[in-house]
């Protein structure tokens, strides 16, 4: 008998033991082998294709809200504008205009309609006021989404003026609309209560319109004449010491020509220099021109301002060391030879205010007979707070690389102001009587003031009455 080598036993036990091990070992190979070949073998390699069956086809596919994108969905239906022909006086147009109306066509308005699923079609009239008129009396219940409105007329027109729509209970009180927040960025708050009715937002001054921006009323200097001056102006403003006296001063200092105006424009000079020509109350308003402060300002304007006024009514001539300007004439100025500065305040206790053109700003309003106000809101509000984040923009496209004026435009553009009698349909008035008293045909300012008071008040008064009547009727 052959006799067994111990060592080998040893060595089958031994591979006997290890053999589960080994087939274990193996298994865990191809399985980590299949796996890896199942991996991108680089960070860009396609991932491995499944292939499914196709899903039914949809004769008219409708994806869910959330799959398209849009922050609200108002069905695709159409949204119309109706625009007054001064919104479109601007000096930027197109892509470059100064909001997401102006840039309707363009990637801002697109975005805006996409975001809202809707078309927005905007019509473009002389007398936007004197068309809702006509088609509410002819029951189109149609006739506008939203409205976009002079604040009023050339004083030496016939057209209705926005008071006219006011007094016939032709617009709604926005301020209960859910969607329309007006203490949001892109609205003035101050200007909106300082056009209140009653308590009641019917007129909306926003960054939605163009005509709100370009009609702020500054003043242009001549850099050739002040070019050792200009830091020192620059300091001034920036410290708040820009004065009705500073720049009087300067005009003496010069010897040039001084300040170009006349006295059709003292109501931008009254109400910038921080004259309030009325004030809303709960039941109407107050005018306030015969107030004591109104009245030593209107002294001032006489003694600094329009010292110099001739028989015409003019103080200086073109090409003077200040002009008073908007905005958006301004943006067309060579900035070589001129700057930009706010106007000046009453005193340096004062505050710098911009006063809005009522020949050129523009405001928002939805008719008492829309049909969707919340909707209408929401447009509104999507306007003005889109056209809001436009401003650094706007203020670059006037200014350019003037950075001294872009400090200054920034600054108007936080301190707009407007002159509720001229919006309430009665700017002529207001002309007037800064004319007669800038001309000396009145003596006693007070009196005289106090007499053109009382037939404002009795105006306005009337306005509001008819205002609440029609508002109750709607």
């Amino acid at each position: 008998m052959k006799k067994e080598n111990p060592s080998r036993n040893t060595q089958q036990n031994m591979l006997k033991k290890r053999l589960p091990v080994l087939v274990l070992a193996l298994v865990l190979c191809v399985l980590a082998a299949f796996a890896i070949g199942r991996i991108p073998k680089h960070e860009n390699d396609p991932p491995p294709v499944i292939i499914t069956e196709p899903a039914t086809e949809q004769t008219e596919p409708v994806p869910p809200k959330k799959e398209a994108g849009w922050l609200y969905d108002y069905g695709g239906g159409t949204f119309k504008i109706l625009v007054s022909e001064r919104e479109r006086l601007t000096s930027f147009d197109g892509e470059s205009g100064p909001t997401v109306l102006s840039r309707s066509e363009y990637e801002e308005g697109m975005t805006l309609e996409f975001d809202l699923n809707i078309a927005i079609k905007e019509v473009v009239l002389a007398d936007p006021v004197g068309y809702v008129i006509s088609a509410k009396a002819a029951n189109e219940t149609d006739t506008a989404d939203l409205l976009v409105l002079d604040l009023t007329v050339n004083t030496s027109s016939s057209q209705p003026t926005s008071s006219d729509l006011l007094s016939r209970g032709l617009l709604r009180d926005v301020s209960g609309l859910s969607t329309l927040k007006l203490d949001a960025d892109g609205f003035y708050a101050d200007v909106n209560r300082s056009l209140s009715v009653c308590g009641g937002i019917y007129l909306v001054a926003s960054d939605a319109t163009a005509g709100f921006r370009d009609s702020l009323t500054g003043v242009a200097f001549n850099r050739g004449v002040l070019s050792e001056r200009e830091d020192a102006i620059r300091s001034l403003v920036a410290d708040g010491r820009w004065t009705l006296d500073e720049m009087h001063s300067l005009i003496k200092e010069t010897g040039a020509d001084p300040l170009y105006t006349d006295s059709h424009e003292a109501v931008a000079w009254m109400v910038g220099l921080g004259a309030n020509d009325a004030l809303p109350t709960e039941s109407g308003f107050k005018v306030a021109i015969a107030e004591k402060n109104a009245v030593e300002l209107f002294r001032k304007m006489r003694d600094t301002l329009y010292a110099g006024m001739d028989e015409n009514a003019v103080v200086g001539a073109k090409g003077a060391v200040f002009e008073q300007v908007s905005v958006g004439e301004f943006a067309t100025r060579d900035k070589n030879l001129y700057g930009l500065l706010p106007l000046p305040k009453a005193d340096a206790d004062g505050e710098y205010r911009a006063f809005a053109d009522y020949e050129r700003a523009t405001v928002s309003a939805i008719t008492s007979f829309c049909e969707d106000p919340e909707r209408s809101g929401r447009v509104l509000f999507e306007l003005a707070s889109r056209s809001a984040a436009l401003s650094d923009d706007y203020i670059y496209d006037v200014c350019r690389l003037d950075t001294g004026s872009a400090r200054s435009l920034s600054l108007m553009m936080k301190n707009r102001a407007v002159s509720v009698i001229s919006v309430l349909g009665y700017p002529g008035v207001l002309e007037d009587a800064c004319e007669t008293l800038l001309k000396g045909s009145s003596a006693d300012y007070e009196a005289f003031l106090k007499q053109r008071s009382y037939f404002l008040e009795y105006a306005f008064q009337t306005i509001v009455s008819e205002i609440v009547e029609n508002t109750a009727k709607n």
